[in-house]
């Protein structure tokens, strides 16, 4: 790529496509492109109706932000992609209804927040995503209908947040993800109809909340889960499905 040649030409620049309108592109792709390091600021960028990948892109050492980012109705894929040790953003983003794919991503030392991003119908996945040792936050974040993924996820040393997510109609499954040593919230969280499964999910040393949240008819599954050290909260939770503890 041109801008690969580029990049390693000028390996150290911030990159701004803040407020750049791409609808009129169609699909937008920045799959395979190296980004310098550096801050990227993809804020307030729309992205039109077509697909959008990101697909193995490497973002370099800096912050990276997609605050208030909008995503248009395809899918959007950042499958495999590797962001550095700055702060990630998808801070208010707005998906449509395409499947969303994180999945294999890899992500740096640093906070990554997805505070308040909004999920259309499709599915969401991070599967064996790799977070790192800074805190992950899915506070105020919404999910539509589709299966919702951090099966295989592995979590870093810090905080995982989900306090008022407010969950669809499809399954969510943490199996066999590993969580760090920090606290994991889902207090004041909105589950719908489908099941919660952390089967196999390894949890780490920090506390593990549900305090006032609300689930649905969904099963919440810990089969076979394995844990260290940890209390689990259900103070005032509305369970309404099956709680299921084989081999727990």
């Amino acid at each position: 790529l041109a801008w690969n040649a580029w990049v390693a030409e000028n390996p150290e620049t911030d990159i701004d496509f803040s407020g750049v309108d791409f609808s009129e592109y169609g699909d937008v792709s920045f799959a395979g492109f190296h980004f310098p390091n550096g801050g990227k600021d993809f804020s307030r960028t729309i992205f039109g109706k077509g697909i959008v990948s990101f697909y193995r892109a490497t973002f370099g050492e800096g912050d990276v932000s997609f605050y208030r980012a909008t995503f248009g109705e395809g899918d959007v894929s950042f499958y495999d992609a590797a962001f550095g040790e700055g702060y990630v953003s998808f801070y208010d983003a707005t998906f449509g209804e395409g499947d969303i794919s994180f999945s294999d991503a890899a992500f740096g030392n640093g906070d990554d927040s997805l505070i308040g991003a909004m999920f259309g119908d499709g599915d969401v996945s991070f599967y064996d995503a790799t977070f790192g040792e800074g805190d992950v936050s899915f506070d105020y974040a919404t999910f539509g209908k589709g299966y919702v993924s951090f099966s295989g996820a592995t979590f870093g040393d810090g905080d995982v947040s989900f306090h008022r997510a407010r969950f669809g109609e499809g399954d969510v499954s943490f199996g066999a993800a590993t969580l760090g040593v920090g606290d994991v919230s889902f207090i004041d969280a909105i589950f719908d109809a489908g099941s919660i499964s952390f089967r196999a999910t390894i949890f780490g040393k920090g506390v593990i909340a549900f305090a006032d949240a609300i689930l649905g008819k969904g099963s919440l599954i810990f089969d076979d889960a394995s844990f260290k050290e940890n209390s689990i909260l259900f103070r005032n939770a509305d369970i309404n499905g099956h709680l299921r503890l084989q081999n727990f």
